[in-house]
């Protein structure tokens, strides 16, 4: 999947074409748009929501790097 980078859109068409149906959805994308790590979607747990990003953070760096 990737994001069409620049590509003026709106929300309901973004929502639509990514499937969203919960807010928060966070996508972790490079600078081309593509997906580096599994979104989050909704609001897992509170308590562990700052490790879920920490973790696909952390997930998209491994990627990025050599």
């Amino acid at each position: 999947d990737s994001f069409d980078g620049g590509r003026a859109t709106t929300h309901r068409e973004f929502a639509a074409r990514y499937k969203v149906r919960l807010t928060p959805t966070i996508w972790f994308v490079d600078g081309e748009g593509r997906a580096l790590a599994e979104p989050i979607v909704g609001l897992p747990t509170i308590d562990f929501f700052g490790a879920y990003i920490d973790q696909r953070i952390g997930d998209s760096l491994a990627k990025l790097r050599p």
